[in-house]
C-alpha cells in the first residue's frame, strides 16, 4: 500500500534522487544536458531539499512524498496564492510510472490546499513537449491557458500553463 505524507529531512536524499533521475529522463530530448544539470544542481541538491522539507507555509507547503515499504517513490510540492493552488514539482521514480503514485500525490496536495487555503483552482506549468507530464495533467482535468517563455532560462524553450477548477 502506498502511503502519502509530508516529507521529513530524512527523505531529502530520496527526493533529490527521484527529481534528478526524473529530470534526466523527462527532458533528455527537450533541454540541453548543461541546462538539465544546472536545474538539478540549483533545485534538487540535498541541502536545498533539506531546508525545503523543514518549511510549511502558504508560499511553499514543503515536500510531500509517496512511499511504499519505507521507500520513497515520488514527491510533489506546491504553494497557494489567493484561491489558486500551484504545483511546483511532481516527480515519480521513472521505473514506477503508471502505478497511481502521481495521482495519489496530486490528490493529497489538492485536498491539503482545499482544506487549509480554500483553493478553487490549481495551476501547473509543464514544459512544452513534455510527453509524460502533459498527458498526466490533461487526464487530471487541467486545460491549457497559455504558452510562456521558460521562467528559468528563456533560451531553453517554452512552458505550457495549465489550470483546472477544484470542486
Amino acid at each position: 500500500m502506498i502511503e502519502v505524507r509530508f516529507a521529513t529531512v530524512e527523505d531529502a536524499e530520496a527526493i533529490s534522487e527521484i527529481c534528478s533521475a526524473a529530470w534526466k529522463v523527462t527532458y533528455a530530448e527537450i533541454y540541453s544536458k548543461e541546462y538539465i544539470e544546472k536545474v538539478i544542481d540549483d533545485f534538487y541538491n540535498i541541502d536545498r531539499i533539506r531546508r525545503e522539507c523543514r518549511q510549511s507555509s502558504k508560499e511553499w507547503h514543503g515536500y510531500i512524498v509517496a512511499a511504499k515499504d519505507n521507500q520513497v517513490l515520488g514527491c510533489i510540492g506546491g504553494a497557494c496564492d489567493g484561491d489558486t493552488g500551484f504545483i511546483y514539482v511532481l516527480y515519480v521514480k521513472p521505473d514506477c510510472k503508471g502505478m497511481g503514485i502521481g495521482s495519489a500525490l496530486l490528490d493529497f496536495l489538492t485536498d491539503y490546499q482545499k482544506e487549509h487555503y480554500g483553493i478553487t483552482h490549481q495551476e501547473v506549468f509543464a514544459t512544452t513537449g513534455n510527453k509524460m507530464g502533459i498527458p498526466f495533467y490533461e487526464k487530471q482535468g487541467f486545460e491549457l491557458l497559455e504558452v510562456v517563455p521558460n521562467w528559468v532560462d528563456e533560451t531553453e524553450g517554452t512552458q505550457n500553463r495549465y489550470r483546472r477548477q477544484v470542486l
